[in-house]
Order: structure tokens, then C-alpha cells, then sequence
């Protein structure tokens, strides 16, 4: 883990970049008290999916598992195609 003050970061702010890219944990502090972290991004994310949601909803909201895990696909499909 790198542990960079919020001046250090800006400074070198092409390393930080390049250490979070390369797995390493960077904790940016603020007068030596730690106020972000910065991580890499997983390349291939989990495509989000109505399945994902219904079973987190399942888990977190049992009241709210009404809707089928089709019904919640389609009416993320309808959305998603909303942002075009």
C-alpha cells in the first residue's frame, strides 16, 4: 500500500495512477489523517443484470421480491436504452 499527502498525490499524480493500475492500494492523507483510497478498476466488471439485482433485493428486502428476475431485466433493458 502507497500513502501519498493530498500535495505528494498531485505532484505525481501519473505514479499514483500508475501504482493503483498495477494493484497497489493508494491511501491519500490529509495532514496525516487518511481521506481517500484509490484502487484499480477490475477490467471486466459484472455486467449488470436483473438477476444481480432480484437476488440482491432477495437478500437485502425480502418485502420487496416481488418482480421476476425477467420483468427486472426488461425494465433494465427499457432504461439503459433510455441513456442513448
Amino acid at each position: 500500500m502507497a500513502i501519498y499527502s493530498v500535495l505528494e498525490a498531485k505532484n505525481n499524480f501519473s505514479r499514483v495512477v500508475s501504482q493503483a493500475v498495477s494493484g497497489d492500494t493508494v491511501v491519500i492523507t490529509k495532514r496525516g489523517t487518511p481521506v481517500a483510497k484509490l484502487l484499480r478498476i477490475p477490467s471486466d466488471p459484472k455486467p449488470f443484470t436483473g438477476s444481480a439485482l432480484a437476488a440482491w433485493i432477495r437478500q437485502t428486502s425480502p418485502a420487496r421480491s416481488s418482480l421476476s428476475t425477467e420483468e427486472i431485466d426488461q425494465r433494465i433493458a427499457v432504461a439503459q436504452g433510455d441513456w442513448d
